[in-house]
């Protein structure tokens, strides 16, 4: 036996805490492997280290929902069992710590558990049973005191079903998970039991990471073949980032009968995916932006200049086209659009030529014949005009007005827009519209051109407007669930080509039922979408995806195919810039950080990106899925070697 116990050591752990002296019982006690209650006295070593061993709030939570029970045992251990029953009767002041609303209300809760754990009676145990009580009465109240200091929210998670009403066969069933509280929850899980009727090919679903305030939805896959009524239960399960668990049962209802009338092909294709669109079957939004406008050309003095900017099929041609038919109300403007691009010839003639015809036209004059000297002619042009305009003014639309900054029409034209933009004596105000190119140029030309010039983007369109997009070119021919426009919305951030290019697929996806033989509901469902979403994204010619790639240099495609890859619209939505660094790194498509910085800035600038706190993620994620599909990082590293 001496040489198993060294007294020294013994007296040492002695006045060691509570938690190292039961880890040496534990350590010396097969040395006692013929006592008679070993197995009774370790069970109960074993209970009393969870409970010293607590050192966290967390830790002493999950106590309160999983509380150890006293066996039965030997007399003389029954007051170490006593001790923990004691502990686990003032569990329940802390049974509504987690639901508590404010960090003030949890100080409350762990104050009052605090005073019930020091007014505990040790009298009736033997003393040395009695200062373990007192001993893990003084650690707690450490652990408490500092739960105090420290007190925050706890995570709780709500769950809805958006679609309850379904179409018999299979489909996806689409819960949505919210967070509405500003803790993390991390290994999200849905689980739904059996159903009579319902033949789940998917019934678990799962989700990396979830940030406070934000919502998910999880995607689970079922057969229902019989229209009724079905109540499916499950639970949803979560924790936070320390650990703490999270469950919550669920129940929901929905309803599988059939929905709409039967689909008959169409005579044409009512979604528009060329050109701008050039009438109002199937223009919607830009409400604000129209009424800015028209506030601002109504100013009684002053020529305010315009310069819109956006992305290349945002649908800037298609608002001029729409100020050019409409006009707008009670500017006494006169539209008159011209695109860069219409015109073949370079120099100046040229352009001034193509912007004296359109406006002779407009008021109805000839059109004048402008000599060598165009600028001269077209001022003396401008001037004969005005007898005719009767205090109007024309309103010169330029689109694609980069051709003009990159020197298309001669280096003489822009300061000879900045004397139409800023001289009462012409009739003129201008709406320069085009890329982000135009904001380059206005800090290039800061002291010369565009100083006066207001500068107003057009971007996405709401998630109202995007449902409308989809739904006024197809009121006859489609009903949507809405379900399927809010997911349309949120895949396509409301960019109105990629609106416009689902609706087309759709619309080709039932014509191909109908030319088969088969017959199918006009009515659009989920899976509907997400077919027509795989059909878009490796569409090779989606111009809304290739004009943006193709005017990036291969350093941006190296940030974007890497950000593509890493992330996803469900687990891994977004990354900050050190985890953008890493994979690329992981790719072999290494760049300096100050450089991929810029670059992400950029994007930032342009809405490819955008920022989400410190993190960076698609603002349209069908654009990283096509990224992800047609521009691996292997390809991206061959196109820069």
């Amino acid at each position: 036996m001496g040489k198993s116990f060294s007294t020294k050591k013994f007296q040492k752990n002695r006045a060691a805490p509570l938690s190292r002296r039961l880890d040496y019982a534990v350590q010396k006690l097969p040395h006692c492997q013929h006592y008679q209650y070993i197995t009774d006295y370790r069970s109960l070593l074993d209970s009393l280290q969870q409970y010293a061993k607590i050192n966290h709030i967390a830790e002493l939570l999950s106590l309160v929902e999983h509380p150890i029970s006293a066996p039965s045992c030997p007399k003389w251990m029954a007051g170490g069992w006593t001790i923990l029953q004691k502990f686990n009767q003032q569990f329940t002041e802390l049974q509504y710590y987690r639901q508590s609303d404010s960090p003030d209300a949890r100080r409350q809760y762990l104050t009052r558990f605090q005073n019930r754990l020091q007014a505990l009676g040790w009298q009736n145990l033997p003393d040395y049973w009695a200062n373990i009580g007192k001993e893990l009465v003084e650690d707690w109240s450490t652990v408490l005191e500092k739960a105090k200091e420290q007190a925050r929210n706890f995570l709780r998670l709500d769950i809805d079903l958006p679609q309850n009403s379904l179409l018999p066969g299979k489909q996806a069933l689409n819960l949505r998970v919210k967070n509405p509280t500003s803790v993390i929850a991390e290994h999200l899980q849905i689980q739904v039991q059996a159903t009579k009727g319902i033949y789940w090919n998917i019934q678990t679903a799962r989700h990396q990471l979830l940030e406070g305030s934000h919502h998910t939805d999880l995607h689970l896959e079922c057969q229902i073949d019989i229209p009724g009524r079905y109540l499916i239960h499950g639970e949803l399960q979560a924790q936070d980032l320390d650990g703490n668990p999270f469950k919550q049962p669920f129940n929901f209802q929905i309803t599988v009968a059939e929905s709409g009338r039967i689909y008959t092909e169409p005579a044409y294709q009512p979604y528009v995916t060329g050109a701008g669109l050039g009438n109002d079957r199937t223009f919607v939004g830009r409400t604000d932006l129209l009424a800015w406008l028209g506030s601002l050309w109504r100013q009684p003095d002053g020529k305010p200049a315009v310069v819109l900017i956006g992305q290349r099929r945002i649908g800037k041609t298609s608002l001029l086209n729409k100020i050019k038919r409409d006009g707008l109300e009670r500017t006494r403007l006169i539209p008159v659009y011209i695109d860069t691009q219409e015109i073949g010839d370079t120099g100046e003639l040229s352009f001034l030529t193509a912007v004296s015809e359109r406006m002779a036209e407009a008021v109805g004059m000839a059109a004048p014949i402008l000599n060598a000297a165009p600028y001269l002619d077209f001022q003396h042009f401008l001037t004969e005009t005005k007898a005719i305009l009767d205090n109007r003014r024309f309103l010169l639309m330029i689109d694609e007005s980069e051709a003009i900054f990159q020197g298309k029409f001669g280096s003489a034209l822009p300061p000879f827009l900045r004397s139409l933009m800023q001289h009462a004596d012409y009739p003129t105000l201008l709406l320069f519209c085009g890329t982000y190119f135009l904001k380059q140029v206005a800090w290039d030309y800061s002291s010369v051109f565009f100083n006066t010039a207001q500068f107003k983007t057009v971007s996405y369109l709401s998630a109202a407007e995007s449902a409308e997009l989809l739904q006024k070119p197809a009121r006859e021919m489609l009903e949507f669930d809405e379900y399927v426009l809010e997911q349309a919305h949120k895949l396509t951030k409301g960019q109105p080509l990629l609106l416009q290019s689902l609706g087309a697929n759709l619309i080709e996806e039932f014509n191909a039922v109908v030319r088969s033989g088969e017959e199918r509901s006009n009515y659009v469902n989920f899976n509907d979408l997400e077919h027509a979403t795989q059909v878009l994204v490796k569409q090779q010619d989606n111009m809304a995806f290739i004009d943006h790639w193709k005017g990036s240099d291969t350093a941006t495609h190296r940030v974007l195919s890497a950000l593509a890859w890493a992330t996803d619209e469900t687990n891994r939505p977004q990354l900050d810039i050190d985890g953008i660094l890493a994979a690329m790194r992981e790719n072999r498509l290494d760049l300096p950080r100050k450089q991929v910085f810029d670059i992400i800035q950029g994007l930032v600038d342009q809405e490819i990106l955008e920022r989400a706190g410190v993190t960076y993620r698609f603002a349209v994620p069908l654009y990283r899925r096509w990224i992800a599909w047609r521009w691996e990082p292997i390809t991206v590293r061959e196109e820069g070697e």
